[in-house]
């Protein structure tokens, strides 16, 4: 017989996984016993270890053992050869040896008893080997009858029938099993008979049969398993087992419980989640197979009641999903046992007295369920409820103010289970509420636990199923039918009085919201769902605004409602009462009704009302308009303080680019026009740090490009009047006296608007309006009174304007895209990039702290300017604009450079200029010889070096065109230098004639020569240099540049 054949008639579902040498030997001595024809052979011991996830009939290849033993004498030598090999992959202790040792003898008396009887079990020579070995936990020759493992694995199926009959044949084959065990006198020879299969002799279960023993053990770990549902049907066939026979006794029952499914410190998660959810559905089948009961009713005195109370007192304590499910067990239980039990026995349980008393500091829903069920059954007084039930107990003192308010944080806590409803609230629809009404503080605690729930519900949902399958998961949907279930009770009234206006609205939100639930049934999953349902959870969330916050919200509602008739509802079913206009051309868009909406809404929100507005705008914001889209924007720049033009006629300075230097409110430093010498230059170079400056003065103007405001001209009143909840925060300035409680609303306001812009910018990172928000933002963000006393508010913008545009993978692109408006941003950016922090000189001894601050905006002020001037270029090369379109953009940068050489104004880094050129090539090419006359030319020594770099970022990128393109390409760049020729060999001249006096200079000058050289060479035009370089230049080259200039002419 082939020896995986072998194996697998006994364990089909067990693959057979041996060291190659002892599949070998095993195959040896097999085919020995085979030709001598010993139909006796048999073998001596199997034992598999169940893994308790997977169920299999034996567990993992790595833990099995194997021994194989003739009757025979002459093949006792090769048998031991076999253990010894199964010794070299298991580390046995003595004690196990000598059990081995036990069960070999054992096994020699069976084979000399088998060898003396007749073949008549049809073990003969001639029968098929598969017919001899059968797939059965008991051996063919056992006394006792057969029990088939098989059915374990239908005990883990799906089908409830299919793991049914699975628990009835396994318990009526091992009741078969039992009690022919019982039966038996020699009880040891039923052992030696049995395949042991994990019954160890110290489980607790000395009087029932080895194959009871193994199936108890097994069923207790496969209660552990998640695969399908081994939990369920597992569970079952323990209850079963258990209630039917009577040798399986409860205190060893409980002790392998917590010995096969204990919990250790090396468990990861999941593998401890296991094991609880196995001790949770064990304690189950225990309390199911009425076997507790069965113990009282023989001994009153039975200490197993309090010990599986205690045991599940503290299962429920290690885990919040195990709470309820391990209360449900003792309350199954406490339906059972008498009243004399539940006093003597349950009450008395160590450890439920200590859950009682914290039950209220922490919240505990389900200790108030399992006291209110056992005072509701034995009717007597404990002092054990006295923290969760009135003492003495009464119903009527159940709802009191005093009692109650002890109770909240146990209400409270039973959210948890959403969207289904805690078992303790059916216990409590049984006492009859107080005839004096709840407090106003104690149901605004239940409306915003209400409004909490609703949200969260809301941010956990998944993609929503068919409409079919719609209303049954939609928690905003029950609410609101239990609503409308409460408010056509008449003795149920709302806990305050609602004006006409709140309860006018308050009704036909709830009609809107039903007429909305059909419309999200018939959309599918299509995106027009999604909208429609976070209408309705905002719809919910208003309803509950309004109980809260009377008189403020009604406005807003009829506006929502009018936005959701015109988005969804068809006009039949618009249950107009004549407060909506016609509709005309001077009625406003929708998007725009809707925003404004969202804005008057957002100020005094709850939290988890804001959350609802977000999910509105997130699926709405696609279809914005730009007059939506400025309004949120005006939010964000305006301030409760008047603009401050701060103008001196005596101090301004008329220069030609004066007029461009408000730029986003920056202002022009106006400190002595003396030149600037290189060594001042370079020494505020390497001393930002040290340097004291005080926060600019800022001028309130916005960009004529893209702005949104058209309010220049207008008064205060008549500007806050285009914002009702901006009106309001003036009004209350006004009444107040001051501008801190005013100030502080309107920096919550922002934040929250920010918010709606921070989604937008998510959704649309492409879209032309972007440059919209960026130029918005920027003007808020270098405004300091936009900011004025929020470092949040501040450090918001920066990261939006960071992560979410300027950084951003996406940027705005489309035909739309205004050139004109891209080089006015580019211009002012570069300004902005440039100009230095004014320093005042009325401050003496500034604070380190206020310098510190001063000089940390002044640095994100400029990184703004240069992060956008990337940002910009990128968006015009992206449109691909032909070289004569992009003239603007080279007189932009040309003027930029100027400055850079002539102005001390100018605080533009080089190290950002240079960036420039190296990421825009094409600017550089067009920029080349401009830059040679101005380096050729330069007033300050230090700029003249410092521009060297940027014309030698140009240079390379010409040779490193010419290396990666054809032929073409190479010629194009050796006449773009060719043509710059004269004044490279101009620029060439002035610097080796004047030689800067700084050794270090001297050096960069030396080094960008050499680096001139050799792309010239590169690109074989060294005798076109040479000859364009004057003569008397080419001594002082000599001189001066030594064996640099030398190699040069030697390559010509």
């Amino acid at each position: 017989m082939p020896l995986n054949s072998l194996f697998h008639s006994y364990f089909p579902e067990t693959p057979l996984c041996l060291p190659a040498s002892t599949r070998s030997l095993i195959k040896h001595i097999l085919a020995s016993m085979g030709s001598k024809r010993r139909g006796s052979t048999s073998v001596e011991e199997l034992v598999g270890h169940v893994d308790g996830e997977t169920e299999e009939a034996i567990a993992k290849p790595s833990k099995k053992k194997l021994k194989l033993k003739s009757e025979d004498e002459g093949h006792e030598e090769a048998a031991s050869e076999v253990n010894s090999l199964s010794a070299a992959h298991s580390s046995a202790k003595p004690m196990e040896r000598k059990k081995k040792r036990k069960a070999l003898d054992k096994e020699r008396r069976l084979v000399a008893t088998e060898n003396a009887e007749p073949n008549s079990n049809g073990s003969g020579p001639n029968m098929k080997s598969d017919d001899r070995w059968e797939p059965l936990a008991t051996s063919p020759m056992s006394v006792l009858p057969e029990f088939h493992i098989s059915v374990f694995k239908n005990l883990a199926s799906a089908d409830v029938s299919t793991r049914e009959v699975a628990a009835e044949a396994l318990t009526r084959e091992l009741q078969e099993v039992q009690k022919a065990y019982d039966r038996l006198e020699e009880k040891e020879r039923a052992e030696g008979l049995e395949l042991q299969l994990e019954a160890e002799k110290d489980d607790g279960l000395k009087n029932c049969a080895p194959s009871l023993r193994y199936a108890v053990r097994r069923l207790i770990r496969g209660v552990s398993s998640s695969r399908e549902c081994a939990r369920q049907g597992f569970a079952l066939g323990l209850t079963m087992l258990g209630g039917k026979i009577p040798s399986i006794r409860v205190e060893p029952l409980l002790k392998l419980v917590v010995d096969l499914l204990e919990v250790s410190s090396s468990m990861k998660g999941q593998e401890a989640r296991d094991c609880l959810l196995g001790r949770l559905f064990a304690y189950g089948a225990v309390a199911r197979s009425g076997r507790l009961i069965e113990e009282w009713n023989h001994d009153k005195t039975t200490p197993y009641i309090k010990e599986f109370t205690s045991l599940l007192i503290s299962l429920a304590s290690k885990k919040r999903y195990l709470q309820e499910p391990a209360i449900s067990i003792i309350l199954e239980l406490v339906e059972k046992l008498p009243n004399e039990c539940l006093v003597n026995q349950v009450l008395e349980a160590p450890g439920l007295d200590e859950w009682f008393k914290v039950a209220t500091q922490v919240g505990n829903p389900d200790a108030l369920l399992l006291a209110l069920k056992i005072r509701e059954k034995i009717s007597v007084d404990n002092v054990i409820f006295a923290k969760l039930l009135p003492h003495p107990f009464s119903p009527s003192k159940f709802f009191a103010t005093d009692h109650l308010s002890s109770l909240v944080n146990c209400l409270k806590e039973s959210t948890f289970c959403q969207p289904r409803v805690h078992s303790v609230w059916p216990v409590l629809e049984k006492f009859r509420w107080p005839k004096a009404p709840t407090s106003t503080s104690l149901c605004r605690v239940c409306i915003e636990q209400i409004q909490q729930l609703l949200a969260n519900a809301q941010k956990g949902e998944v993609a929503h199923g068919l409409a079919s399958g719609l209303e049954p998961n939609d928690l905003g949907s029950y609410f609101m039918r239990f609503l409308g279930t409460l408010c056509n009770i008449p003795s149920v009234s709302l806990f305050r009085t609602l004006s006409s206006e709140d309860e006018k609205a308050f009704k036909k939100l709830q009609a809107m919201e039903t007429q909305l639930l059909r419309e999200e049934k018939t959309c599918g999953l299509s995106t027009g769902a999604s909208r429609v349902h976070a209408l309705r959870y905002l719809l919910i969330q208003l309803v509950l605004q309004i109980l809260l916050r009377p008189e403020e919200f009604s406005e807003a509602a009829s506006e929502l409602i009018i936005c959701c008739k015109k988005a969804f509802v068809a006009s039949d079913n618009l249950d107009s009462d004549g407060e909506e206009e016609e509709e005309s051309g001077g009625m406003p868009v929708l998007m725009d009704v809707l925003v404004d909406t969202l804005l008057s809404l957002l100020p005094q929100s709850s939290a988890p009302m804001r959350s609802a507005i977000e999910q509105v705008f997130k699926y709405f914001c696609d279809d914005i308009t730009d007059d939506g889209l400025l309004r949120m924007l005006r939010v964000i720049k305006k301030d409760l303080q008047p603009s401050r033009h701060h103008q001196d006629p005596a101090s301004e300075d008329h220069d030609d680019d004066e007029d461009d230097d408000d730029f986003l409110g920056i202002e022009e430093d106006d400190e002595s026009d003396e030149a600037e010498t290189g060594e001042t230059r370079e020494s505020d170079e390497h001393n930002d740090d040290l340097e004291t400056v005080e926060e600019s003065e800022v001028v309130d103007k916005e960009l004529p490009e893209g702005s949104d405001d058209s309010d220049g001209g207008m008064d205060d009143d008549a500007m806050f009047r285009m914002d009702s909840y901006l009106a309001r925060i003036f009004k209350e300035r006004k009444s107040q006296g001051g501008d801190e409680p005013a100030h502080q609303q309107l920096i919550l306001f922002k934040l929250r608007v920010l918010s709606l812009l921070e989604i937008y910018l998510h959704q649309n990172p492409d879209k032309p309006q972007v440059l919209t928000v960026y130029s918005n933002l920027a003007q808020a963000f270098v405004n300091p009174h936009t900011a004025e006393g929020s470092v949040q508010l501040g450090q918001r913008i920066w990261g939006i304007l960071q992560k979410k545009i300027l950084k951003a993978k996406e940027y705005p692109k489309g035909e739309t895209l205004q050139l004109s408006i891209l080089e006015s941003l580019l211009e002012k950016n570069l300004k902005l990039a440039s100009k230095p922090f004014k320093k005042k000189k009325s401050a003496n001894n500034p604070s380190k702290k206020k310098q510190s601050a001063s000089l940390n905006r002044y640095k994100m002020i400029t990184s703004l300017g240069q992060d956008s001037t990337f940002w910009i270029l990128k968006i015009i090369d992206s449109r691909k604009f032909s070289e004569l379109e992009l003239q603007r953009v080279f007189d932009v940068f040309r003027s930029t450079l100027a400055a850079f050489f002539d102005s001390k104004k100018s605080n533009l880094k080089a190290v950002f200029l240079k960036e420039i050129f190296k990421r825009r090539s094409w600017i550089g090419y067009q920029l080349l010889g401009f830059l040679l006359e101005k380096c050729g030319n330069a007033k300050s020594e230090f700029r003249q070096v410092e521009a060297l770099d940027f014309v030698n970022e140009i240079l390379k990128s010409l040779v490193s065109v010419s290396k990666d393109n054809n032929k073409n390409s190479q010629e194009v760049s050796k006449k773009v230098l060719k043509s710059h020729l004269p004044k490279l060999c101009h620029l060439i001249k002035e610097l080796v004639n004047k030689m800067p006096e700084k050794q270090s200079r001297r050096a960069e000058v030396r080094k960008f020569c050499g680096k001139v050289f050799q792309i010239v060479s590169t690109l074989g035009l060294n005798k076109s240099f040479l000859k364009v370089l004057e003569v008397d230049a080419h001594g002082v080259c000599d001189s001066q540049l030594g064996d640099v200039f030398l190699a040069l002419k030697k390559q010509r």
